[in-house]
């Protein structure tokens, strides 16, 4: 059970990294939610969850 909360706070953060880097690439947390069909909330939300930026 620990090795899956691990993997999956792994996955999380991965998938917070990446659209990190979106934000870097299309310049607003709203561009990139509106490329990957998620709300602005989710995607802030998980940047400034699962990142240390």
């Amino acid at each position: 059970m620990e090795q899956l909360q691990a993997q999956l706070l792994e996955a999380a953060e991965r998938r917070a990294q990446a659209l990190a880097d979106g934000v870097a690439e299309l310049g607003t947390v709203y561009k990139v939610a509106k490329e990957t069909g998620k709300s602005y909330t989710a995607v802030s939300n998980a940047i400034k969850k699962y990142t240390t930026e």
